[in-house]
């Protein structure tokens, strides 16, 4: 029989990871409230990716899938891709809801994150469309897109900021000509 001398077998958790690797985590590490990595229905095990990465000494900072597309990392990152989150941009001054939501998407193979935002106009001469970003909260990086001038119905999402182990949202803005609208994600992921 092992015993046990720093942790008591009631504060350790065993889990059990892809390929039958098994790890054991103390109770307050198995208390900490990591990111969801794969959507709840799925019921998929994914595990950690290397093909994301902070640069040496830049945690929270700076990583190698910044300022990505996601179609162009495509089969690392975008293929698992879900909404994390969501938010309906609502009037600034009236509260009115508006129809659009800003999404939040997350690649659980990339641990990335951007803005998504569906059937939105681009600027016209009388208002100035549409623009979402996102934001990492660790260092204040926001990336931003805004359709094309005069264009109608969009889809349109921003690159990629890596995100593991801290935080980000969406957020959008939208000027349909009478009123602007807005919306942030919340909480932050």
């Amino acid at each position: 029989m092992m015993r046990l001398s720093r942790f008591s077998a009631a504060a350790m958790t065993c889990l059990l990871l892809a390929g039958g690797v098994t790890a054991f985590v103390t109770g307050a590490q198995a208390s900490a409230a990591p990111k969801q990595t794969n959507p709840p229905s799925s019921g998929n095990v994914i595990t950690a990716s290397s093909y994301c990465y902070w640069f040496p000494g830049q945690f929270g900072h700076s990583s190698n899938c910044d300022r990505q597309d996601p179609d162009v990392l495509g089969p690392h990152c975008n293929s698992d891709a879900w909404t994390v989150l969501s938010q309906e941009l609502l009037g600034d001054f009236t509260h009115t809801p508006s129809g659009k939501y800003v999404l939040l998407r997350y690649s659980p193979s990339c641990r990335t994150v951007w803005a998504k935002i569906k059937d939105v106009p681009g600027p016209t001469g009388n208002s100035s469309g549409c623009t979402i970003w996102i934001h990492r909260n660790s260092d204040g990086t926001e990336i931003a897109k805004t359709p094309l001038f005069g264009t109608q119905h969009n889809t349109i999402w921003t690159e990629v900021l890596y995100d593991a182990d801290v935080t980000s949202y969406a957020a959008a803005t939208c000027d349909f000509g009478a009123e602007q609208f807005s919306g942030k994600t919340h909480p932050d992921y």
